[in-house]
């Protein structure tokens, strides 16, 4: 988390990476789903997220569950918007 409050976002997701390896928790998923976050690289969040909610659902962590949920709406919405504004920048260069 350390990197992630340094706002060293790359290394934090590098971390997680390796910590997967080693053994797949949800902190690692959330760290690494906050990071992509904070890169606004929303689609790769919500992958994170919800292999930390898969994790969660399995070991019976409702309220983990639950917060991370809300944070995977909340990174839906936010790659929706990303998505649209994408698609209003293409409408504009091919009508110009």
């Amino acid at each position: 988390m350390c990197f992630y409050n340094l706002k060293n976002y790359q290394k934090t997701i590098e971390y997680s990476n390796k910590s997967h390896w080693v053994s797949p928790t949800i902190k690692a998923f959330y760290r690494q789903g906050l990071a992509h976050k904070a890169k606004k690289e929303y689609n790769m969040a919500c992958e994170c997220l919800k292999e930390a909610i898969k994790i969660a659902r399995v070991l019976k962590k409702e309220k983990e569950c639950l917060d991370l949920c809300n944070e995977l709406t909340k990174c839906e919405k936010l790659d929706s918007l990303k998505e649209k504004e994408r698609l209003n920048k293409m409408k504009g260069f091919l009508f110009k």
